[in-house]
């Protein structure tokens, strides 16, 4: 069970990230610097330090994945409001901001994003769905390197999304594009 001061963190930061979102122009998307049949790298701008790089291998074309590229703040605001402030969290959950650098992995993010733009770091792999009123992000791999850019402040990166209800979802709530990318487009391939 979660502490009264624990509990009014949470939700004095809901209340900030939430007046950010809807007050502040939203960023501009990361730039894809490179693709090819294989590789699609993007550059991720950090505020007082050099761009980061991510990536996705082409593949899974035939599966439906799509890259969303998210406003880090509302992505932030979204996936912290879909996890509990009173009971536990589990591993997928999203933890205050404050509190994502003592994750476990954190020293790997930190190695992995120094590598440049010759070793990008994957994209996060999310998923997104309505919880009565409410859209929920989930994880399907990348909560620590997602934890570093919301740590380091980036405006805006990209993830992959497995589906298209769930990728338009997540694209709806926090994304910075028209549409999401099919991989199918971003790898200009037919299935």
């Amino acid at each position: 069970m979660r502490t009264p001061f624990f509990i009014a963190k949470y939700y004095i930061e809901l209340c900030k990230l939430k007046y950010k979102v809807k007050t502040s122009t939203r960023p501009s998307p990361p730039n894809l610097i490179s693709v090819d049949s294989s590789r699609a790298i993007w550059e991720v701008p950090i505020p007082g330090q050099v761009s980061r790089f991510m990536s996705t291998k082409s593949g899974a074309i035939d599966d439906e994945f799509f890259v969303v590229r998210v406003d880090t703040e509302a992505f932030y605001y979204t996936w912290l409001k879909s996890s509990p402030a009173i009971s536990d969290q589990h591993g997928a959950d999203c933890v205050l901001r404050s509190d994502m650098p003592r994750d476990y992995k954190y020293n790997d993010a930190i190695d992995g994003f120094a590598n440049g733009k010759e070793n990008p770091v994957p994209l996060a792999h999310v998923d997104a769905h309505m919880d009565k009123e409410h859209a929920r992000i989930g994880f399907i791999n990348g909560i620590t390197r997602s934890f570093w850019l919301i740590v380091n402040r980036a405006p805006s990166f990209p993830v992959m999304v497995h589906g298209r209800e769930s990728a338009e979802l997540l694209n709806q709530v926090v994304g910075l594009d028209a549409a999401p990318m099919s991989f199918s487009e971003l790898f200009n391939t037919s299935n």
